[in-house]
C-alpha cells in the first residue's frame, strides 16, 4: 500500500514554491466562501431550496474577504507555524469582510436578514480556521514521516 506521503498531489503541493502554495489557498478559500454564504442563507430560512439573493452577493463575498483577509496577513501566515496570530487575523479579516458586504448591501438598500450575515461570518471563521488547522496537521504527520511507520507489538511488558 502507497503510503500519503508517496502520494502524487501531496508531495507535488509540498514542493511547490510558496507563490503557489499561496494560490492554492485562495483558490481553496475562494470555492469555500460562496458555499458559506449559501449555508448562512440556509441556516437563516430553515431550507436547503434557498437561493442567495441578489446574486451580486456571491462574488462580492469572495473578493472583499479574500482582500481583507490578506490586509489582515492571513496568506502570509506559513501553515506549518499557524497560531493565534493566524487566528486573529481570521476574526478581524472576516468581521472586516462582513461589516463591508452588510454596508453594501444596507446602502443599496436590499431586503438581506442581518442574520445571515452574523452566521456567514460564525461559518467562515470556523472553515477558515479548521481548513487551516486540518492542513497543519496533516502536513505535521507527513513531514515527520507518521503514515510510513511500521506497526510494531510488545510482548512481555507488564504484570
Amino acid at each position: 500500500m502507497a503510503s500519503l506521503s508517496e502520494h502524487g498531489l501531496l508531495s507535488a503541493i509540498l514542493d511547490s514554491r510558496r507563490w503557489q502554495k499561496r494560490a492554492i489557498m485562495l483558490t481553496v478559500d475562494a470555492l469555500g466562501l460562496p458555499v458559506m454564504l449559501w449555508a448562512a442563507y440556509a441556516l437563516r430560512f430553515s431550507s436547503l431550496d434557498v437561493a442567495v439573493q441578489p446574486l451580486w452577493l456571491v462574488p462580492a463575498c469572495v473578493a472583499v474577504s479574500l482582500v481583507s483577509l490578506s490586509i489582515c496577513g492571513f496568506y502570509r501566515s506559513i501553515v506549518r507555524y499557524l497560531g493565534a496570530e493566524a487566528v486573529w487575523s481570521i476574526v478581524f479579516g472576516m468581521g472586516a469582510a462582513v461589516v463591508t458586504l452588510a454596508g453594501m448591501a444596507y446602502m443599496i438598500n436590499l431586503n438581506v436578514p442581518r442574520s445571515v450575515f452574523v452566521i456567514f461570518w460564525v461559518l467562515s471563521v470556523m472553515y477558515l480556521g479548521a481548513s487551516r488547522f486540518v492542513a497543519r496537521r496533516v502536513l505535521f504527520r507527513l513531514v515527520s514521516g507518521y503514515f510510513n511507520r511500521e506497526p510494531v507489538a510488545i510482548f512481555g511488558a507488564g504484570a
